[in-house]
């Protein structure tokens, strides 16, 4: 279901929707390394739906730091800590790693907090990759190779 057909769907439903939660790139691991349990939460400064106006101002005060999605970062790094849900916060205060596009930016939910999440301890050739064998190699993003005990941490962290 596409994003946005299901954000009308929950809207019919009457769920009131708080947050937009991306796990991008958070299973692709099954390296068991002292850094499999880092997580970055990313997250923008600028809203993305704020009018020229409204950039003015959060400028003019310096709250780029302060915004609903980096409040939500926030929050989620301190649960995950308080709780030692199993998966180390660590907070990035941009959108995505440099040079990429972040899946923030593409989000149907423009006018929501947003945090996308990202495991430091990511096997590249389970991420990015059409479906395939090489060299006895195999690549792509396909059930067997997600770590599902990193995803219930990450959540409940």
């Amino acid at each position: 279901m596409a994003a946005s057909t299901s954000r009308r769907w929950a809207k019919e439903q009457g769920w009131d929707i708080e947050a937009a939660l991306n796990m991008t790139l958070l299973a692709a691991t099954r390296a068991r390394s002292r850094i499999t349990r880092w997580c970055g939460y990313f997250s923008e400064g600028l809203p993305a739906a704020a009018t020229e106006q409204e950039i003015r101002r959060i400028r003019g005060l310096g709250g780029e730091n302060d915004s609903a999605s980096r409040q939500l970062a926030r929050y989620i790094a301190d649960v995950g800590r308080a709780y030692d849900a199993g998966v180390k916060p660590m907070l990035v205060f941009r959108l995505d790693r440099y040079l990429r596009g972040a899946t923030i930016l593409h989000s149907t939910s423009r006018d929501l907090p947003r945090c996308d999440s990202r495991n430091f301890a990511r096997n590249f050739h389970h991420q990015h990759q059409n479906v395939r064998s090489e060299g006895g190699i195999e690549y792509g993003d396909i059930p067997k190779f997600v770590d599902y005990d990193l995803c219930g941490a990450t959540w409940r962290g």
